[in-house]
Formats: C-alpha cells, sequence, structure tokens
C-alpha cells in the first residue's frame, strides 16, 4: 500500500475500507487488488478476482493457467470524424457563423435561468 500517496490525498486505509465495504461487500484490504481515487472524489475499488489471487501461495500452483485471450472493450468511432462545428450544426443545436467558422448555440430555458444575476 502506498502511504505517501494516502497520505497527500489525505486519505488512510480505513477510507479505502469504508468505500470497498459500500462498493463491493469487501470488508478486508487484502481482497482489494488496487484502489483508485476519482477526479469527483470517490475511491473505486478493484477486488482480485478469486481468493487464490488474493492469497497466493509461495509454491507453485499445480492449476493450468488460462488459454483464452483476455476480453476487450468493443471498439467505437466516436463522433464519426465530425469537427464539433459539424456536430453542433448536424445536431440541430446551433449553426454556423457568418464567416463559416465556430458554432452559435442558441441557450434554451434552463440556460436563461441560471444566467440571470
Amino acid at each position: 500500500m502506498l502511504h505517501r500517496r494516502l497520505k497527500q490525498a489525505r486519505l488512510d486505509e480505513d477510507d479505502i475500507l469504508a468505500a470497498s465495504r459500500s462498493a463491493k461487500c469487501i470488508v478486508e484490504i487484502s481482497r482489494i487488488k488496487f484502489a483508485t481515487l476519482e477526479r469527483n472524489g470517490k475511491i473505486s475499488i478493484i477486488p482480485y478476482e478469486s481468493a487464490e489471487e488474493a492469497m497466493p501461495m509461495k509454491t507453485q500452483s499445480t492449476s493450468q493457467p488460462a488459454t483464452e485471450p483476455p476480453a476487450q472493450l468493443p471498439e467505437k468511432d466516436i463522433g464519426q470524424g465530425l469537427t464539433d462545428d459539424e456536430r453542433v450544426s448536424r445536431e440541430g443545436e446551433g449553426d454556423m457563423n457568418a464567416d463559416g467558422e465556430g458554432a452559435r448555440v442558441t441557450p434554451g430555458p434552463e440556460d436563461e435561468k441560471r444566467l440571470k444575476p
């Protein structure tokens, strides 16, 4: 465990255990593979897959390793190569300026309430 990093983030082991109990029902810190402090301040817990992985034996295991390849995340083409201006215009949320650069987005009623002093 990286105690120095925990101290920098103003966290301790109890904070990680509390997050692991609430999110993954993990009550032992030895069952946590790693924990990540997200930008929103929440702690994400990644547990070990099995108890054997959490408590490695000092002797060589007799079980055969898995032969199937690791699962891959699906690949998606985000935005299909459109620029922001084209995407905004295509979605009907705005239109091009007179000189053809940039997008002008008209504020909606919720924006008008928020923008009033």
